[in-house]
């Protein structure tokens, strides 16, 4: 578990490596970010650790926006994942 870390490269990293080995990342407090539209479909009921459903990211820039609580990165991250998912 990291909890100290900049920002940029970093997330950029983190996102990468999610998505190449096909995780799915969890935070407090945040939806649950997945890497592959397909990970929805294989998403234990219980997985949700928040109210906000889940999404889809596509970069480090993604993440920073989501931990920062910015509602046009929810946004951003949640259409993406409905025009994949067509959830």
């Amino acid at each position: 578990m990291v909890n100290h870390f900049s920002s940029g490269e970093t997330l950029d990293l983190i996102v990468r490596t999610a998505s190449a080995n096909g995780l799915v990342l969890l935070g407090p407090e945040l939806p649950v970010m997945l890497t592959n539209p397909r990970q929805l479909e294989t998403l234990p009921d219980d997985a949700q650790p928040s109210e906000l459903d889940p999404v889809l990211l596509e970069n480090g820039a993604d993440l920073e926006g989501l931990i920062a609580g910015e509602g046009e990165a929810y946004r951003r991250c949640r259409q993406r994942l409905e025009s994949v998912s067509g959830t």
